[in-house]
């Protein structure tokens, strides 16, 4: 009420140099209206800097977010890397093991993006490119779970020849170090069954598509993830 007083005594006093004390308040409405207008621009003015301020914000916020998702999918896609990478260069049932838990959790990974992506499609650029990014991460998070559901039907049977195996490594090695002092190492033997197990495409044919970045595991997997990855950098392209 007070600002409405002074706005009024401000508008009044402009006027006061062309109106004589007789026409003062016939003046005073014009006033009134002269105020009001001002204070109308000057509202719509905050009103256009406020909703301004909120799509930067806002902005910032998706462009923030697409970058975690992107850094999801990237530690995604470099995990199931890895774990080609290392059962290779072991070469062991072990080690199978080992990473096929990383694949686990690759996979929730995917799963939790996906869900990130689809309960706020606009980082996605709305319903429709969101749905394209859905699609590519189900066929990644698909091929994982293949992969996985081996893991799941093998593992226990060449566990038991990984073990087997190592007894009878552990043999071979108690023969060389009876037969020579100190062992010669041309003479140790280390078995190889386990691992020419896992090779066998026939009986692990997901596992030799991890392995040896077969065309399907890019179909199913590299590709889909770097589509999805796409999807969102996009989007802070356009913008």
């Amino acid at each position: 009420m007070a600002m409405l007083l002074v706005g009024i005594a401000v508008a009044v006093v402009a006027l006061a140099p062309s109106v004589d004390a007789e026409n003062f308040w016939s003046e005073v409405p014009r006033a009134l209206l002269t105020l009001a207008a001002g204070v109308i621009v000057a509202g719509g003015v905050a009103s256009l800097l406020a909703a301004h301020n909120r799509a930067v914000d806002q902005r910032r916020s998706d462009h923030d977010q697409r970058l975690e998702l992107v850094a999801e999918l990237r530690e995604t896609h470099n995990a199931v890397k890895t774990a080609a990478l290392l059962i290779n260069a072991h070469q062991s049932v072990r080690t199978y093991g080992q990473q096929a838990q990383g694949l686990i959790a690759a996979r929730v990974q995917l799963l939790d993006v996906d869900w990130a992506a689809r309960s706020r499609p606009r980082l996605c650029g709305g319903d429709e490119a969101v749905e394209l990014m859905s699609a590519f991460l189900r066929r990644a998070s698909e091929y994982l779970e293949a992969v996985i559901e081996e893991y799941g039907a093998q593992y226990g049977r060449v566990a038991a020849i990984q073990l087997a195996s190592s007894k009878w490594n552990d043999r071979a090695a108690d023969d060389a170090a009876q037969n020579s002092s100190p062992p010669d190492p041309g003479g140790i033997v280390v078995s190889t069954v386990p691992w020419a197990e896992l090779c066998k495409p026939d009986v692990f044919p997901r596992l030799a598509d991890l392995r040896l970045d077969t065309e399907a595991h890019r179909k199913g997997f590299s590709a889909p993830v770097n589509e999805a990855i796409g999807i969102l950098v996009q989007q802070d392209e356009i913008r």
